[in-house]
């Protein structure tokens, strides 16, 4: 099933992935600066001194990870991508084992399963504009869910990337006031267009449910064209 990337900064949401991760036992890719292959590891267990870091597999001799080490964390648990960052706090040795006491991160970044169905386009879709702090953009719709949509705007449209912005969405008779981030651009191209995924961070739960009728609706029409 397709993801959507989101930014936890709950401290028990945060508590719970990372509980998460410990209970599968997977393998976990750590990176730092100036070091050109990651290192591996597991999260062990997660305490009032902070997340405990089992030995790290060194692809360098001559590299030691020491107090104070700043780092990113990347793991995929039963499948979904996990990413944060940390420090090391301290190091201790039990049984000729090294684990790595460190900072509980900030912020994780969890990539959530879609709960909603996506509307893919076969170019009967209308177009969707977006209303983004004052400023009405054009947009083909590729394809479209109650949680978010992806789109296709001119090439040279000026968009940040993680950017939030508060908005209205504009599609046939709806108009739908509602946060809206920029959770990932690619540049086609080919196609001489940008590519956005949008995420709708606060659609009322009447807009919701409006736009998933819509969608049904789409759906419906098509099905009967075949």
């Amino acid at each position: 099933m397709p993801v959507e990337q989101d930014i936890v900064t709950n401290p028990p949401r945060i508590a719970s992935i990372l509980k998460s991760v410990i209970a599968s036992r997977c393998l976990m890719t750590i990176t730092l600066p100036g070091l050109t292959k990651p290192l591996s590891t597991t999260v062990l267990d997660l305490t009032g001194e902070g997340l405990l870091l089992d030995e790290m597999v060194q692809t360098r001799d001559d590299f030691e990870i020491g107090v104070g080490s700043e780092f990113t964390a990347f793991c995929k648990n039963k499948g979904v991508p996990v990413v944060f960052r940390s420090k090391v706090n301290d190091i201790t040795t039990e049984d000729e084992n090294t684990y790595y006491v460190c900072d509980v991160p900030e912020y994780v970044k969890y990539s959530q399963k879609r709960t909603s169905f996506r509307l893919p386009t076969h170019g009967d879709t209308p177009a969707l504009a977006l209303r983004l702090d004052g400023d009405v953009i054009e947009s083909q719709t590729l394809d479209i869910s109650e949680g978010g949509a992806k789109v296709a705007v001119e090439s040279g449209t000026e968009v940040e990337l993680e950017s939030e912005h508060q908005g209205t969405i504009y599609l046939d008779e709806l108009r739908m006031p509602t946060g809206i981030r920029v959770c990932h651009v690619r540049d086609n191209f080919r196609r001489g267009r940008l590519e956005l995924g949008l995420a709708f961070t606060s659609l009322d739960i009447k807009d919701k449910q409006r736009l998933g009728r819509w969608i049904v609706n789409v759906e419906r029409q098509r099905i009967r064209r075949v």
